[in-house]
């Protein structure tokens, strides 16, 4: 009776839930902490399809769809059809005869089911391969209980349907309940003695259930035969009852090693997203690929991970005609799916075909619906990134297109007045109109104040279900919450001030810098193939990663190198305990040089690794796992110029290479908005690195150049500081000589004295080149190090050590050897550093204009 009150419960809080479409008790920040990130290997595979699909197919079909939801008139109390086996008590001998002896789903038609899926704008379908029953719907080899053995239909169900996805362009994934099957009493499937003996009548009283037995038989056997077998792109596991994480790892490791891309969802071990009690580690993160939230859940706020919501078109999953169950209207799956892809998630809407194989009338009658609205609306669906306004809207919500230019406003009540408010916009709007073709003749007024957009509308709705509007942004839209600037590039009389900050939050931000000490420099790129030769010609000057300023590689020829471009031996594991065995505190890597190419898969150039041979790994990623994992702070350079971007030229003085390039000037000579452009990039390339690497350092360079001014880098640094509350940067985000920003850097040399007021860092190379070159072997050695490193330290400064990794991402040894012995010295002899005791917060110097003018001719650097 207990059990049967709890179902009761369960179905009451299910219907409370399905009609509010959302559970808003959940408190996502607790249970989902922001600081969570999927691990580099995970973030590979989920890139491949499953981010982008957004919308899918899941699918309850098995021998209880024949029953749907009625036993021998018995009427199933619980609100999930599929678990009547249980519900009911039905022993396994008489279920296996009666129910799965009966299934007979002749109309079944796998090409006919993945039309109306396609039709629908669905990307990929998840079938029941084996449910909590324990009949699984493929040929198994290692148990009778399947639809060829058991049932009279005799046919590969799985094999069918993942064939006839494959054909259509459809990716093909299985659920798999890997720890509940009421068909084998060493499950961990009964929540309770009575029910383990109404299905089980004639075990012996003392018997224990062996998981393990179960695990090794059964479970774990027909996951590789589905791998084996079938094209899998996902495993959809389900209820991890008794699933330490010993034993979810053998699941784990057998689908990396049949299957590495293949996709995995959370409730392999964990019910964590899904519960309103488990709360996601870092832990977690590493056995699965994305969080599946609760049965029906939509999410009611963007989450920091990739997730999954399974949802269904009724109250049921498996097929119900019997009992207590509804159906959602049309216009509800629209907004569930909408709200779930605007959270950054993927919708997986279920249907439970009928016993006869078709599908439910009913299922296909919402499918024709959705199918419709997404023919017009697709483009804010697919391939969209999530919400990026402040928070969810009232009249309904919003995406925003990958490049960020394009904002999808989705508005689920229409205003009453015509006139749609919407806040936070991080863009200057250029235009505004309807998706839906209807709406082509339709005018619609726009104008903006600040960050708010004002829209007038017309009279009536486009679509009565969700009328989405287009706004076409003039740059991409600065996510994070980041204060708008001007839509002009700031003036000389442009802001002067930084960001407000008290000089006790500033000395606890510097906090973790004033105890370092001593980091590693890396400086890596496409240059590092070259080592300093280009087709035969060796490269005047000492810095290699200046080849193609120095060389006037033209771009379109340079461009062309980074077709070679894949250091198969990077080993970031390595590199950072390196680092941390020589006693350094924290690293910073060249994320983007002077020459433009960019180590992460920018979504605002095709310039970078992802355009490379070596796409489909995170250099950065990898460095900044490694980093967590071995306790370093992690830091990116990006430099202020780019001879990439079509808006720098070089300078026309005639000097060399290296000068011309090293000033570049604007093509327009900023007269245009090439400026403006180029700042835009610039920005939101940046925003781009904290949003998806959280840096503790964003380390600049190049910005000695004539065109950016005092008054750009102080915006920049503004814009930076919102988007991140506890980043620090070097006083090169603005004029080195202007500004005193978070800290001071030194190049190839340092203060003559202790610096007591700034908190700085000297910057130097173990042998002549930042960037690697061949045959350069002037290595300093270790006590030159350590002794650099004390003087350093004692004049109140930190120490950070250049590598440059060769072609194959390789640290020469020379410099791992160096390294490490100085690591021994420093540990031997350990080197107190002088603590820097700031008296102001970040600041403008005194005089600047001046030193700025002067400055002009220096020599660049790095």
């Amino acid at each position: 009776m207990k059990t049967v009150f709890i179902f009761l419960l369960l179905a009451l809080l299910c219907v409370v839930s399905v009609h509010a479409g959302e559970r808003r008790s959940k408190d996502f920040d607790k249970l989902m902490p922001s600081t969570l990130k999927h691990p580099p290997e995970t973030e590979v595979r989920l890139n491949k399809w499953f981010r982008d699909s957004k919308f899918g197919a899941f699918i309850h079909f098995g021998a209880y769809s024949t029953l749907a939801g009625k036993y021998k008139d018995r009427v199933g109390s619980y609100r999930y059809s599929e678990w009547i086996q249980q519900d009911l008590g039905i022993p396994y001998e008489e279920y296996r005869k009666e129910v799965a002896g009966l299934f007979n789903p002749t109309d079944f038609d796998a090409e006919e089911w993945v039309k109306i899926f396609k039709a629908t704008g669905m990307r990929y379908v998840v079938i029941t391969s084996k449910h909590h029953d324990g009949f699984a719907l493929f040929d198994s080899a290692c148990s009778d209980y399947d639809v060829m053995d058991a049932s009279p239909f005799k046919r590969d169900i799985i094999k069918e349907l993942s064939e006839a996805c494959h054909k259509h362009g459809l990716k093909f994934g299985v659920y798999y309940s890997q720890a509940k099957d009421w068909s084998d009493p060493d499950s961990p499937s009964f929540t309770s003695e009575k029910t383990l003996k109404d299905i089980f009548p004639n075990l012996p009283e003392d018997r224990e259930p062996d998981i393990d037995a179960y695990i090794a038989r059964k479970s774990l056997p027909q996951i590789e035969e589905l791998l084996k077998n079938y094209q899998i792109d996902l495993i959809w596991f389900d209820t991890p009852r008794g699933m330490t994480r010993e034993r979810a790892v053998l699941f784990g490791d057998a689908v990396r090693r049949l299957n590495p891309d293949c996709v995995i969802n959370s409730r392999l071990s964990t019910m964590a997203g899904a519960s309103s009690k488990q709360v996601v580690t870092p832990e977690m993160l590493e056995m699965f690929d994305y969080i599946s939230l609760g049965d029906k859940e939509v999410p009611w706020k963007k989450l920091p991970l990739t997730t999954e919501s399974p949802d269904s078109v009724s109250s049921a999953y498996g097929y119900k005609a019997h009992g207590e169950h509804h159906y959602h209207s049309l216009q509800d799956l629209i907004h569930r799916m909408v709200h779930t892809v605007c959270a950054g998630g993927n919708y997986l809407l279920n249907c439970g075909p009928m016993g006869n194989g078709k599908i439910d009338p009913k299922a296909v009658e919402s499918f024709s619906g959705i199918g419709d609205w997404m023919r017009d609306n697709h483009e804010s669906i697919y391939d969209t990134k999530a919400n990026p306004l402040p928070s969810r809207p009232e009249w309904g919500d919003a995406s925003l297109s990958k490049d960020g230019k394009s904002l999808y406003l989705h508005v689920m009540e229409w205003p009453s007045d015509g006139k749609l408010r919407v806040d936070g916009v991080g863009a200057e709007a250029a235009s505004a109109a309807f998706l839906a073709p209807e709406g082509t003749d339709q005018k619609v007024s726009l104008s903006q104040r600040g960050a708010t957009l004002l829209i007038g509308l017309p009279a009536k709705a486009i679509d009565e279900h969700d009328t989405v509007i287009k706004v076409s942004l003039e740059s991409p839209f600065l996510s994070r919450a980041v204060k708008q600037s001007s839509s002009k590039a700031p003036s000389a009389a442009g802001p002067s001030t930084f960001i407000e900050e008290s000089l006790e939050a500033y000395n606890k931000r510097m906090q973790w810098f004033v105890d370092a000490q001593y980091g590693m420099f890396i400086h890596f790129g496409v240059y590092s193939q070259l080592g300093g030769e280009f087709k035969g010609q060796k490269m005047p000057g000492k810095y290699s990663e200046w080849i193609s300023a120095n060389l006037e590689i033209p771009r379109e020829e340079y461009a062309e190198v980074i077709k070679d471009f894949n250091p198969t031996q990077f080993d970031a594991d390595r590199i950072v305990r390196t680092a941390k065995a020589a006693g350094m505190k924290y690293l910073v890597i060249t994320s983007k040089h002077h020459d433009g190419f960019c180590l992460w898969d920018s979504k605002y150039t095709d310039f970078d690794v992802a355009s490379t041979p070596f796409k489909g790994r995170d250099i950065l990623a990898e460095l900044n796992e490694a980093c967590k994992k071995h306790g370093l702070k992690f830091g990116l350079y990006y430099s202020v110029l780019d001879w990439n971007h079509p808006t720098q030229v070089p300078s026309l003085q005639k000097k060399t290479p290296n000068w011309r390039w090293g000033r570049t000037f604007l093509s327009d000579r900023g007269k245009g908005s090439d400026k403006q452009t180029y700042v835009d990039y610039q920005k939101n390339q940046l925003l781009e690195l904290i949003e998806n690497y959280d840096p503790s350092i964003l380390w600049f360079d190049g910005e000695w150049v004539e065109w950016w001014t005092v008054e750009d880098g102080i915006d920049l640094y503004n814009a930076l500081r919102n988007a991140s509350s506890h980043v620090i940067m070097n006083n090169r985000v603005g004029k080195r000589k202007a500004f005193e920003a978070d800290f001071l850097t030194k190049e190839q040399r340092h203060f003559d004295a202790a610096k007591a007021e700034n908190h700085w860092e000297a910057c130097y190379t173990m042998n002549d080149s930042w960037g690697y070159r061949k045959g350069d072997d002037e290595w300093k050695d270790a006590a030159t190090v350590y002794e650099k490193l004390k003087d350093v330290n004692m004049k109140g400064g930190n120490l950070l050590l250049n590598v440059g990794p060769d072609g194959n991402g390789v640290v020469q040894a020379d410099a791992i050897s160096v390294l490490l012995e100085a690591g021994k010295m420093i540990e031997a002899n350990p080197i107190e550093k002088m603590k820097p005791m700031p008296r102001k917060v970040p600041r403008l110097v005194k005089g600047y204009k001046a030193k700025v003018k002067k400055a002009i001719d220096v020599t660049p650097g790095i």
